[in-house]
């Protein structure tokens, strides 16, 4: 209990703000000054490990990510199930909202509950998904 006597939840206890689930502006002008996104999840049954993962460099104004599936069959990434990836790609126009963001070919991200739960989503021509993370 919080010295108000209220439930705290995780979010709390981290000492988690609503702004922490926003972009973060830079702290300097370092062209390497970096915000990262990244969920993975796992398949245990189909051997499927996969990652949705954003980096974005205000500074110089690109993102780059995109997303990968692994599988027991390859270990290279263009043998690997899914390998999508963008190189330095212009930051969105009109800023970026990591409560509501769609980058990189159609890659979605929702803040549903501040610091608890997400869901991030990705299409393309022969996979899609949309998933949530849940703290």
């Amino acid at each position: 209990m919080a010295n108000d006597d209220r439930a705290i939840d995780a979010a709390d206890d981290w000492g988690l703000r609503p702004d922490d689930d926003m972009f973060h502006p830079p702290e300097s002008s370092d062209p390497w000054w970096t915000e990262t996104i990244w969920f993975s999840w796992m398949v245990p049954e189909r051997n499927l490990l996969g990652y949705w993962y954003t980096v974005f460099r205000p500074n110089i104004g690109v993102v780059f990510g995109g997303v990968l599936v692994f599988d027991h069959t390859a270990v290279l990434p263009w043998e690997i199930p899914v390998f999508d990836w963008n190189w330095h790609q212009p930051m969105p126009a009109g800023g970026v909202d990591l409560r509501d963001l769609n980058v990189l070919n159609d890659m979605t991200l929702q803040c549903v509950e501040h610091g608890r739960r997400f869901r991030f989503g990705y299409t393309a021509e022969h996979v899609a998904f949309d998933l949530t993370y849940e703290a």
